[in-house]
């Protein structure tokens, strides 16, 4: 049976509402990577549909426990944390605009499987009731730890033209990395300041310190080009690390180091 027949398979039974499209940031155990969903609202269910994987993930509505936002740069993501077999699952979906109408969507269906399932007043169930935990309220919660990728490459930037290289790394968290890249890169920058003031020195000597004030130049330009090339990579290094901090928290909400 070809994948496109299974989708059509499984709905065969009964009409959902289809969301649309929205984005799968992460969050699960068995799909750790973000990608395009495809979001379908049942009665009892909503179910993702990863469009690379091209598999199902199904969550009834009574194994919610709890379901919020958090705003990062701007930006609402909504977490659902849900009961599986294997235990505690959660998945952080980005709605996009249309937050608001997917989480009432769950909210209603949620609210109407709990009246569904309960009985009415002086009747008894011939079968214990299923329990249904109660429909969450929305909530923006505080913010997750974010570094600014713009900000890590500032800090990089002002530090390194002051001789203080690696204080962008010192921001995103990598302190020690920091620490190893400013000790280098004050040791690069007291060299160039040294052989600069040689350099101009000797050049005001005899002819016959030409040659040698020619050779402390000539080392000065290949220091100042290492110091160059140390000085962008710092910057850059310092951005990318922030990135994976943000990427990783949002994942799965701790810190990657």
């Amino acid at each position: 049976m070809s994948k496109d027949s299974e989708k059509k398979e499984a709905y065969s039974e009964e009409n959902p509402i289809d969301y649309g499209r929205a984005r799968y940031i992460g969050g699960h155990i068995l799909y750790p990577k973000s990608e395009d969903i495809g979001v379908y609202f049942y009665n009892d269910r909503f179910s993702i549909w990863f469009t690379e994987r091209e598999s199902w993930l199904r969550i009834p509505l009574s194994n919610i426990v709890r379901m919020e936002n958090f705003n990062e740069k701007k930006h609402i993501y909504t977490k659902i944390q849900f009961k599986e077999n294997s235990g505690e699952q959660y998945v952080v979906i980005d709605f996009e605009k249309g937050i608001e109408i997917a989480q009432n969507l769950i909210y209603n269906k949620m609210r109407e499987l709990k009246e569904n399932t309960t009985p009415h007043e002086h009747s008894e169930p011939s079968q214990p009731t299923p329990s249904i935990v109660e429909q969450p309220k929305p909530s923006i919660v505080e913010h997750l730890p974010y570094k600014s990728p713009g900000t890590a490459a500032l800090i990089a930037f002002i530090g390194g033209i002051f001789g203080l290289p690696g204080i962008g790394h010192m921001y995103v968290g990598k302190v020690g990395n920091g620490i190893g890249i400013l000790i280098l890169g004050l040791i690069l920058y007291a060299v160039v300041m040294i052989m600069a003031t040689a350099g101009l020195a000797s050049l005001g000597y005899s002819e016959s310190a030409g040659s040698a004030a020619a050779g402390v130049i000539g080392l000065l330009l290949i220091l100042s080009i290492v110091y160059i090339v140390f000085f962008l990579w710092q910057i850059f290094n310092a951005r990318k690390m922030a990135k994976k901090f943000n990427e990783t928290v949002r994942t799965t909400g701790n810190e990657p180091w």
